[in-house]
C-alpha cells in the first residue's frame, strides 16, 4: 500500500505504517474512543483486523479512506480520520467525513483542522460533489466541528448498520469553508 500523506499546521495524515495494528488495537479498544462511534463499545481484535481488511479495499476501489493522525511534533499517534462512503458501505453515494482522537486529544482543535484538509482534498483533488458529516444527537462538540466547515442539517437517520439515530450534515463544495 503507498503512503498517502496529508498535512495540517500541526499533523500529518498518513494513509499506513507498518506498525498500524499495534495502533489500532489499542486505539479501539479504548471507550473514549468509541462513545460516539456505531454502538458506542470499545472493539476487540477480531474486530479491527476486519475494519482495517475493509478499509485497505475501501483505498484500493476508491483512493480514499481513513488517515492515522500524528502530531508533527511530538510524532505520538493521536488519532484517526479520513473520507469514506457512508457507514463503510463501499455501494453507498455518499462520503462521510469522519475523525476520533484518543481524549487526551479532545479539545484541541485537532477535528476542525483535519476535517477542514479532509474537506479541501474531497472537493479539490478528488473531485467529490458533496461530503456528508454524521453525528450522535449528544455529540454537540462534533456537531460545532461541522457547523464550522459550512456543514449544514440534512436530517436525522439510524447510522448504517446499528440502532442509532444520528444528525446528519451535508456541505458542497461552494460551501464549504476551508481555512
Amino acid at each position: 500500500m503507498t503512503k498517502k500523506v496529508l498535512e495540517t499546521p500541526r499533523l500529518l495524515l498518513i494513509k499506513s505504517v507498518e506498525n498500524e495494528e499495534e495502533l489500532l488495537i489499542p486505539f479501539f479498544a479504548d471507550l473514549m474512543v468509541n462513545r460516539y462511534l456505531g454502538e458506542g463499545k470499545p472493539k476487540g481484535v477480531p474486530q479491527v483486523r476486519e475494519a482495517m481488511l475493509i478499509h485497505k479495499k475501501h483505498w484500493s476501489a476508491f483512493g480514499h479512506g481513513f488517515f492515522l493522525i500524528f502530531n508533527k511534533e511530538t510524532k505520538e499517534f493521536v488519532g484517526r480520520c479520513g473520507l469514506v462512503h457512508l457507514g463503510m458501505q463501499h455501494d453507498h453515494p455518499d462520503v462521510e467525513i469522519g475523525y476520533m482522537f484518543y481524549e487526551k486529544f479532545w479539545g484541541k482543535g485537532y477535528a476542525t483542522e483535519v476535517a477542514r484538509r479532509l474537506l479541501k482534498w474531497g472537493f479539490e483533488e478528488l473531485k467529490l460533489p458533496s461530503i456528508i458529516g454524521v453525528t450522535r444527537k449528544e455529540n454537540i462538540a462534533s456537531q460545532r466541528v461541522l457547523e464550522k466547515l459550512g456543514m449544514q442539517p440534512n436530517g436525522e437517520a439510524l447510522y448504517p448498520n446499528t440502532q442509532v439515530v444520528c444528525d446528519y450534515y451535508e456541505v458542497l463544495p461552494e460551501s464549504a469553508i476551508l481555512s
